[in-house]
């Protein structure tokens, strides 16, 4: 898996809103084209981010409980929601699924929102699993909070990140 790249992902964020909701919709979705892992590391990591000053966290859902799950939800009030992403499920066929966040706008303005893919791999023939330890720091986007994985010593990791705004 070592060799996989993070051209094997496509990572988008857009927003949607239904007329009756009271909230919006933050999705982040993830489309895997590339090989199954032989040597599974811990679970990948999958953050939203959120311009807290602009919107109330509200909720989540995911695409499929087998694949991704809610990680970390505990800085919402900073604007950050972790999920888990069981890669081991990917396959050479392209195997996508998505994560939301829930959001009540406060404010009228421009929205920025964004996302972050952590891609844990094991360096060597040994097989780690569990979820994988994070760290909040530094920024994600304007008015959230960052993260980081720390990794064992037989893992690395990669990142890809992606961003979208809208005008409430």
């Amino acid at each position: 898996m070592n060799a996989a790249s993070p051209s094997n992902l496509t990572l988008s964020i857009f927003s949607a809103h239904r007329g009756h909701d009271t909230y919006h919709r933050l999705i982040c979705s993830f489309d895997w084209n590339g090989y199954g892992e032989s040597k599974p590391a811990t679970y990948d990591v999958l953050g939203i981010f959120f311009n807290k000053n602009m919107a109330d966290y509200y909720g989540y859902s995911q695409s499929d409980e087998n694949i991704c799950w809610l990680k970390d939800s505990s800085k919402f009030l900073e604007g950050t929601i972790l999920f888990n992403v069981n890669d081991d499920k990917f396959e050479l066929i392209t195997r996508d699924g998505y994560v939301s966040v829930y959001v009540t706008p406060k404010m009228t303005g421009t929205f920025v929102y964004g996302g972050k893919y952590v891609h844990t791999y094991n360096t060597t023939n040994t097989t780690t699993s569990g979820s994988a330890s994070v760290k909040f720091s530094g920024t994600g986007v304007t008015g959230s909070i960052g993260f980081s994985v720390d990794v064992t010593t037989v893992e690395t990791n990669w990142e890809k990140g992606t961003d979208n705004a809208t005008f409430w």
